[in-house]
């Protein structure tokens, strides 16, 4: 799942900032889960994560 969230993010917003990269790394199943869907349903890379 982190593999297709990385890639998500890329492609909607750029390349990933290492805070991300490091939130990404330390997530759990769920918020991952969470988190798949949006990076199309937000404008900025910060929302995904709110």
């Amino acid at each position: 799942m982190r593999f297709i969230l990385r890639r998500q993010i890329i492609r909607r917003f750029g390349e990933v900032p290492k805070e991300i990269q490091i939130k990404l790394r330390a997530a759990t199943p769920e918020e991952l889960k969470y988190w798949l869907d949006r990076p199309y349903q937000v404008k900025s890379l910060g929302e995904v994560f709110e």
